[in-house]
């Protein structure tokens, strides 16, 4: 009886084993891993170079820094990451990339398929009532007073730092200071849309010594396109006036006209304050746009007049500050800002600001002097083109891809 029960029991067990191995094998994923995710802080500085703007913004902002899985293992706390600058674009704050094209998501994902290498990423606010401060130092002349602020010096000089002393990033330092050197630059990048692609471009053409690899998405490079059969910003021209309701030469609509108008007024009057800010002290009435909450004599000087034909004298400030004129004067000078420098940019192919041209006249302008780059123009798919604000989603995972590339591999 012993003998025969053993015998049972152990039929038993074989035929229970090989049911198990069995189900095992119809399993084709039996175990899912759980992807590990990053962490977006919130949290906040206060910026001297935007302190006192006649314009009355705040200068204390918000900024999102989203740093890679791992970041808060207590294991990896010898680790330091390369360092994205993300600028968003006009109308945006530093909510942008979180919540409208899903940065976390996207930064998480090509971290885990191990498409990028970790790095952190920093999304500040460069807003202002107006809708957007081109990350642009707004200087009242000849008075020398800060109009919307000194957005550009927020950037290199209260945010970089602040970044810097908070957070794991390559640098090296001595004390509270910063040493600005190769390794410095090799681990740092700088991107943006629209707008802030614009900032991106002419933050690292400022600063080329910080950044190893620049970009921008839909981003208005040329302000004066090719001077001929596209003009560039001045294609907004008519545009402008339709939404204030005037035509050519309706001088007294346009000194009523309002950047609360519609958008390309509104983006037109921002970048008017950025580039030409006008004041009572200088004496000049030809094209000053009185905005009545900003107190009496203060004020805008828009490129256009009445009859939509350029003045000069502002267009010039204009034409100071974009960043295909600043390339070619820093050239005829024998410098060259992208000389270490990796770029990319990118647009779409039916953009609603007509920003495609810009990137194409201005790839042409860098393969005419002979400067390498990337450039991109993308297409939507069937009936849905790809505008100004839409693949966005996409275009991000490109550019984290294109600056993971630039940074150093990290060490083993």
């Amino acid at each position: 009886m012993t003998g025969d029960y053993k015998k049972v029991v152990t039929v038993c067990l074989s035929f229970a084993l090989l049911l198990t191995i069995a189900g095992c094998s119809e399993r084709s994923n039996p175990v899912s891993p759980v992807p590990l995710q990053g962490t977006i802080w919130k949290t906040s500085i206060t910026s001297q170079a935007l302190q006192g703007n006649l314009m009355g913004d705040p200068n204390v902002r918000w900024v999102f820094v989203y740093t890679p899985p791992g970041y808060s293992d207590p294991e990896e706390a010898r680790t330091k990451y390369p360092i994205l600058f993300l600028l968003h674009g006009y109308g945006g704050n530093e909510t942008t990339f979180r919540d409208i094209y899903n940065l976390r998501d996207i930064a998480d994902d090509l971290i885990n398929q191990e498409e990028i290498q970790p790095m952190i990423i920093v999304m500040p606010d460069g807003s202002n009532q107006l809708g957007g401060s081109f990350y642009s130092n707004s200087v009242v002349m000849p008075a020398n007073l800060p109009y919307t602020g000194y957005y550009e010096d927020y950037i290199i000089k209260d945010l970089m730092t602040f970044v810097d002393t908070s957070f794991r990033v390559i640098f090296n330092k001595t004390g509270q200071e910063i040493l600005r050197d190769t390794t410095y630059k090799w681990n740092r990048a700088i991107s943006g849309h629209s707008m802030g692609g614009y900032g991106a471009f002419k933050i690292a053409m400022d600063h080329d010594s910080l950044f190893c690899s620049v970009s921008g998405m839909s981003a208005p490079l040329t302000f004066e396109g090719n001077g001929t059969d596209f003009l560039g910003i001045l294609e907004w021209t008519d545009g402008v006036f339709a939404e204030n309701g005037i035509t050519r030469g309706d001088s007294a609509g346009y000194r009523n006209m309002s950047p609360a108008a519609g958008p390309l007024s509104a983006k037109m009057f921002a970048m008017a304050a950025a580039f030409s800010p006008h004041s009572d002290f200088a004496k000049i009435d030809t094209t000053y746009r009185f905005l009545k909450d900003l107190g009496a004599g203060w004020g805008v000087d828009l490129p256009i007049d009445w009859d939509g034909e350029v003045v000069d004298w502002v267009w010039v400030r204009w034409l100071q500050n974009d960043i295909q004129t600043r390339l070619l004067t820093l050239l005829e000078q024998e410098q060259n800002p992208f000389e270490d420098m990796e770029v990319y940019f990118d647009c779409a192919d039916h953009d609603g600001l007509l920003l495609q041209y810009h990137a194409q006249i201005f790839h042409q302008t860098l393969e005419s002097v002979g400067i390498g780059h990337t450039y991109r123009e993308y297409q939507g798919y069937n009936d849905y083109p790809a505008g100004h604000h839409n693949f966005i989603y996409d275009r991000l995972a490109e550019i984290l891809k294109f600056h993971s590339r630039c940074f150093p591999q990290p060490e083993e």
